[in-house]
């Protein structure tokens, strides 16, 4: 039959064949001499057999004592293991953390928080995947990721949504273009030049397409391409003007990218998903934190790039 054994009976065990002594024992686990000798005698009792010769200068572990102090041995560094994953869970230095990012943003702020999280902690490993909005939520929901970045907030059961920050689009020019000395743009002034913009179905040309509509203006689309980092190039190659998130601009900084605000605004919500069902780790959490961080970093730098060029 199982023995009942008390942790404490095994503490004082431990503590006494390591010392040497009840006394010395006894001083460690901060009680007397007498409840040490107390709880190794109730130990004996328990286990059916001696685990200490008493001599005079101490206490000498039997044959059968050491034995069952290898297993306790055993059985304290595997706590002490468990500790140390505590520990490192606490102090963010483990874990792992699935991100998934709609493109535009996982090349651009996410990547770099990602990056910085990093090396701020490097004992945890981050997957920072792209997906497009539907299939991104699809993720969140099923808990196939931690934590999902999108240009909205989603009303949706399985996920909880909570708003980084807004963001305004901003038009684009080749450095020296004329349309870069107007003070502020606008849609008509857009309209007037060649524009190179994303596919047809991407939301984000839906929304600029719906925004031109809206202020009466017909966009003269010179060029259509996958991304908004390749928009930027094809604009700063003087091939015409666009409108692009300004995350996406401020990685252009001193290509000779013009870069300036246009009316009517067009902004938007960027938005942290995680799962309603799985609490954050410490660990996610910090790379939330990274996250807005970085996005608050991004608005600020494209508001200084504004008209630099």
């Amino acid at each position: 039959m199982a023995r009942r054994l008390n942790h404490r009976q095994i503490e004082a065990f431990r503590a006494a064949v390591e010392l040497g002594s009840a006394t010395a024992a006894a001083e460690v686990l901060y009680v007397s001499q007498p409840a040490v000798t107390r709880l190794i005698g109730d130990l004996e009792r328990t286990v059916g057999f001696e685990l200490f010769e008493r001599r005079r200068r101490g206490l000498q572990p039997t044959e059968d004592g050491l034995l069952l102090y290898e297993e306790v041995e055993r059985s304290f560094r595997g706590l002490d293991r468990i500790a140390e994953v505590a520990d490192a869970i606490q102090s963010r230095r483990t874990g792992h953390i699935r991100v998934i990012a709609i493109p535009v943003y996982a090349d651009s702020f996410a990547s770099r928080a990602v990056g910085r999280f990093l090396a701020a902690h490097p004992g945890i490993t981050v997957e920072l995947e792209t997906a497009g909005e539907r299939l991104l939520v699809d993720r969140i929901v099923s808990e196939k990721h931690d934590v999902g970045l999108s240009t909205l907030s989603f009303r949706e059961k399985g996920l909880d949504a909570r708003i980084l920050g807004s963001h305004e689009a901003v038009c684009i020019a080749p450095g020296g273009h004329p349309i870069a000395n107007d003070e502020i743009v606008s849609m008509d002034s857009i309209a007037a030049q060649p524009f190179i913009a994303l596919p047809v179905g991407n939301p984000f040309r839906l929304a600029v397409d719906r925004h031109a509509s809206e202020a009466g203006a017909q966009l003269n689309i010179a060029a259509e391409v996958r991304t908004q980092p390749a928009i930027c190039n094809i604009v700063a190659s003087g091939a015409g003007v666009s409108i692009v998130d300004p995350v996406v601009a401020e990685d252009f900084g001193g290509t000779g990218l013009a870069v300036m605000p246009f009316r009517p605004s067009l902004s938007w919500n960027v938005a942290v998903l995680t799962p309603t069902r799985k609490a954050p780790s410490q660990a996610t959490q910090s790379l939330i934190a990274s996250l807005e961080e970085e996005l608050a970093h991004a608005g600020d730098a494209s508001d200084r790039s504004v008209r630099t060029g």
